[in-house]
């Protein structure tokens, strides 16, 4: 006989690597990234709220906290983020990208010099910092 109890089944559930920021402004939208973050992340939860915030309000107030290393995006989570940058480049207001990563931080300041809008990198210590700045219009 099989014992099915919980105890003896195995969960091959993934647990959700990206989770919405709450507390911003309507017209802005954050998340936080942490553990290994997929295309699926992207297209379940980060396309459509970065699309609904554009297609309401024409602008993109934006919040990106990343508790992990960037070599744990997949390659799909990556080109998703490449293309909905590119499928909304007019209406970036604001990005503040907060990480531990120096790098990251002058990277997204740098790319605020070739972009609309302006993009400021954030050390995690600075988290508060960066949502009262991308919460200003």
């Amino acid at each position: 006989m099989i014992n099915l109890s919980s105890k003896n089944i195995l969960s091959v559930k993934r647990n959700i690597m990206i989770t919405k920021i709450t507390g911003l402004p309507d017209f802005a939208v954050g998340f936080e990234a942490s553990g290994e973050v997929t295309k699926a992340d992207y297209e379940n939860i980060i396309i459509p709220a970065v699309n609904e915030v554009a297609d309401r309000t024409g602008e993109l107030y934006y919040l990106f906290v990343i508790k992990t290393g960037l070599n744990h995006f997949t390659l799909g989570a990556l080109w998703d983020d490449f293309k909905i940058g590119l499928q909304h480049i007019k209406q970036w207001k604001k990005m503040a990208i907060v990480s531990d990563s120096k790098g990251i931080e002058k990277f997204t300041d740098i790319v605020s010099n070739v972009v609309p809008g302006h993009a400021k990198g954030f050390l995690m210590n600075e988290l508060e910092e960066a949502k009262r700045w991308v919460s200003e219009k």
